[in-house]
């Protein structure tokens, strides 16, 4: 039986966010995330990393006011001891929530791609370019501007591919889509940007790939090669250096 730590931690506050231009999160905002917390209708996790899989489980969920007046969402949770020293528990500070808001595509059908940009690090003209590559190719798309509740948050793209409803389209044409699409969000950085994909195949099984680079070579060669990997379950991390798709665990 695995032996569980018990853990608090504050995942929001109404302090200004330097990265999203000082915006607040209104009072009403961080009671509604202590309450999604406590219910499981919100996740978090470590960092802002995605692969990041925690064995947990929420004892409660709150808010406070702190010494400076603000807000505090805090979360009390219950993790598996192993893998807390893993991550480097000890030294955390706080946990992490992100939520997204609505941009292109419309909310009410189900789209073939979900991909959301971090709002600090992508401009929405890059998000709108990123959204139109798929829209070129008739597929329903929507784009989300994605928020981490972090003073720092990471330079991160997600995207969600649902592909029964893609399955018309040749894997081949459907990579030339992704890469064109991330091209044209991380095109403008020379650093890193992080890119986490999930592959749904609306049966239960889930393909996870992580991939963080700054080259436009290395992401046309890890998308080319990812696409034949969904047929299988699993998480996956693309290493530059091998130039391959390690399957983690």
């Amino acid at each position: 039986m695995a032996h569980m730590v018990r853990i608090e931690g504050v995942v929001a506050s109404t302090r200004p966010m330097k990265a999203y231009g000082g915006v607040k999160l209104p009072k009403t905002a961080v009671e509604q995330i202590a309450d999604n917390l406590k219910i499981g209708k919100m996740q978090f996790g470590l960092h802002h990393d995605p692969r990041q899989d925690l064995d947990q489980r929420v004892v409660d969920a709150f808010i406070r006011t702190a010494d400076d007046g603000n807000t505090e969402a805090v979360i009390v949770c219950e993790i598996d001891q192993e893998m807390w020293h893993k991550v480097g528990g000890d030294e955390i500070t706080g946990f992490s929530v992100s939520g997204t808001q609505p941009f292109l595509g419309e909310e009410e059908s189900a789209p073939g791609v979900i991909i959301s940009a971090d709002a600090h690090w992508f401009p929405e003209d890059r998000l709108r370019a990123a959204y139109e590559e798929f829209t070129r190719g008739g597929i329903r798309v929507q784009a989300r501007r994605l928020y981490q509740f972090s003073a720092e948050p990471p330079a991160l793209i997600i995207a969600t591919f649902l592909l029964q409803q893609l399955s018309t389209i040749p894997a081949g044409v459907l990579a030339s889509y992704i890469y064109d699409s991330f091209k044209k969000l991380s095109g403008h950085r020379k650093q890193p940007s992080k890119f986490f994909m999930k592959f749904d195949k609306e049966t239960g099984r889930v393909t996870e790939a992580y991939l963080e680079t700054s080259s436009d070579e290395v992401l046309k060669h890890a998308i080319d090669s990812l696409l034949p990997l969904t047929a299988r379950e699993g998480s996956y991390e693309y290493l530059s250096e091998e130039e391959t798709w390690k399957l983690n665990g």
